[in-house]
């Protein structure tokens, strides 16, 4: 009995699903797609509200260090003795540069670096999203 591959297909009878088995499997991704686009968008929502509100309490917590530094002191000088900062220009900047209150700047700018990455997938889903449903229509 020694068969080939060929023949063993050759002598099976045809074995014809179900008519109503496509309808079903195409149901079924198109739920499952949909399942899949939700969970993306309830992400989307959950790291957008996390992030504003990160930026938020950051804001408010490292605001007050930039509001409070020397900074903005140095830079009142341009209004008040601005023939002295035209002068000394360079030292000017270099002592601006000195204060800047760069830590808290970065701490700020982190959410709000992560609130437009996640505008971004966003807006790509939603794209994404749209188009598909005009090929659907």
């Amino acid at each position: 009995m020694d068969y080939k591959l060929s023949q063993i297909f050759n002598n099976m009878s045809q074995v014809e699903p179900p008519i109503r088995l496509k309808g079903l499997i195409l149901r079924r991704i198109e739920m499952e797609k949909s399942r899949l686009m939700k969970r993306k968008m309830v992400l989307i929502y959950s790291g957008l509200s996390l992030s504003s509100g990160a930026f938020l309490f950051v804001f408010f917590s490292f605001g007050n260090a930039i509001l409070k530094s020397d900074f903005w002191n140095l830079l009142s000088l341009i209004f008040s003795d601005a023939e002295v900062v035209i002068s000394h220009w360079s030292d000017f900047v270099l002592s601006l540069l000195e204060t800047l209150p760069v830590v808290s700047i970065t701490v700020i700018l982190i959410p709000v670096f992560a609130i437009l990455l996640i505008l971004n997938y966003y807006s790509k889903l939603s794209n994404k999203i749209n188009y598909n449903l005009f090929l659907t229509h």
